[in-house]
């Protein structure tokens, strides 16, 4: 193993399916299908993941932490909030923080948070993130 892959090892974080069936454990879960949803990391660093978990009713964040035994669900948002006619009703910003990581605000509630850079070389990732969110509740 080369030094750098010790620190940043996917094998001490939960599986994409596990994440996605963590949504069932939120307050706002309404019986959504986990296997049928979709997911989008935008924070990556050796301890973390923060993703996004669509599901055909609402939009979750949620937090993996190789620090905890369980992940966290940060907040989620209903598909009303999101879109209406196939077009996302909420704004998308990001601003720079720094050499390997920014800020991205999600509409007006949920502001701050933090995404890594390296994740969106090809595209920004507030087109990347209104990509999928059109995508999989549009």
């Amino acid at each position: 193993m080369r030094y750098f892959e010790f620190f940043d090892r996917n094998d001490i974080f939960r599986s994409q399916d596990k994440i996605k069936e963590w949504i069932k454990t939120s307050n706002n879960y309404a019986a959504e299908t986990p296997q049928d949803s979709q997911i989008f990391l935008f924070f990556k660093t050796s301890k973390q993941r923060t993703y996004l978990v669509a599901t055909e009713v609402r939009l979750y964040c949620i937090l993996d932490d190789s620090r905890t035994s369980e992940p966290h669900i940060n907040w989620s948002m209903g598909k009303k909030e999101l879109v209406e006619n196939g077009a996302l009703k909420i704004s998308i910003s990001a601003r720079n923080k720094g050499k390997t990581s920014g800020f991205v605000d999600i509409g007006e509630k949920h502001k701050d948070w933090l995404y890594s850079k390296d994740l969106f070389r090809s595209k920004a990732i507030e087109e990347e993130m209104k990509s999928f969110i059109l995508s999989a509740m549009g």
